[in-house]
């Protein structure tokens, strides 16, 4: 069997092997429930989100920023933008504006 050389090849092993099972319970807000989301589920919506980009024609290894709390989400669209042969910028809530400006700069 062969071993995953990047992470993306291995969210694609996992996907492979454990489609039906769940990878993110997210929390929903207060007083809703939880949701629930498979390797299957995730890996679908990460591909949509990674057709988009390429949809978009970016010059090849576009610096692409995500401004997002820690959510199921955030990871499928740090793995859309590797799908599409993108970089992904991570910018965190907690980040000052000065932080940020110096990130995207």
């Amino acid at each position: 069997m062969k071993t995953a050389n990047t992470q993306l090849e291995g969210v694609y092993e996992n996907e492979e092997k454990r489609k039906d099972d769940v990878w993110f319970v997210q929390p929903m807000g207060t007083g809703l429930p939880v949701k629930e989301i498979t390797f299957g589920q995730a890996m679908d919506e990460a591909r949509r989100m990674a057709t988009h980009l390429k949809s978009l024609n970016l010059p090849e290894k576009t610096n692409i920023a995500i401004f997002s709390k820690n959510t199921a989400w955030w990871l499928m669209a740090d793995l859309a933008i590797w799908m599409s042969g993108h970089v992904s910028v991570p910018l965190y809530p907690v980040l000052t504006p000065e932080t940020i400006g110096q990130i995207l700069d």
